[in-house]
């Protein structure tokens, strides 16, 4: 499947194999496909991980769960700027 994207340069397979994995793990890829989960984990536009831990949180925690990506979020930008 790597080869089916129009790489400039293709990432190593083992890269791929071990993302493919953490996808499938998180329950974004399900047989090789974007699930339900994954469709919705996109809309929201942060990191895989993040988003599917807010689309999981029930109605209630979904606050906590946006407020909580958030501050992972600006603790890593600001580490990354220093």
């Amino acid at each position: 499947r790597v080869d089916a994207l129009p790489w400039i340069d293709p990432p190593p397979p083992l890269h791929w194999q071990l993302a493919e994995a953490e996808l499938t793990a998180l329950g974004v890829i399900v047989n090789g496909r974007l699930s339900a989960l994954g469709q919705q984990a996109l809309q929201l536009g942060m990191p895989v991980a993040l988003a599917v831990m807010v689309c999981r949180a029930e109605r209630e925690a979904r606050d906590s769960a946006l407020l909580l990506a958030a501050l992972l979020l600006l603790k890593k930008r600001r580490q990354n700027s220093t």
